[in-house]
């Protein structure tokens, strides 16, 4: 297949950069030290997709690249528990809405 054809590269691309653009379009919520964690995993995930991508969409033959894509979407899903920040911290909430706050999800 030629190079810079294939859509699912595309997607990959497009997928790469709104995952580096959520932290800045809606903020994590409820602040802190696992919200920086979040929104710099963020930022380094959707860069190093949006890479790989670019790099499979010039030379599409490269087999490599596919399982790398494969180790980041890993590390995607596996961030919340391996780095230490509450899946929680990732959905916005509208203000003054306790839903999801820490607080509801400690025992008393």
């Amino acid at each position: 297949m030629s190079a810079w054809k294939r859509w699912q590269d595309w997607v990959i691309v497009v997928l790469g950069v709104l995952l580096y653009i959520t932290p800045l379009t809606v903020p994590f919520v409820f602040g802190g030290a696992p919200t920086a964690t979040a929104t710099y995993t963020a930022y380094v995930t959707g860069v190093l997709i949006a890479a790989v991508g670019l790099y499979l969409l010039a030379k599409p033959a490269n087999v490599m690249g596919e399982w790398i894509q494969v180790l980041l979407g890993a590390l995607l899903v596996a961030s919340p528990f391996v780095l230490g920040f509450p899946s929680w911290s990732l959905w916005p909430t509208p203000p003054g809405s306790s839903a999801f706050s820490p607080s509801c999800s400690q025992a008393r």
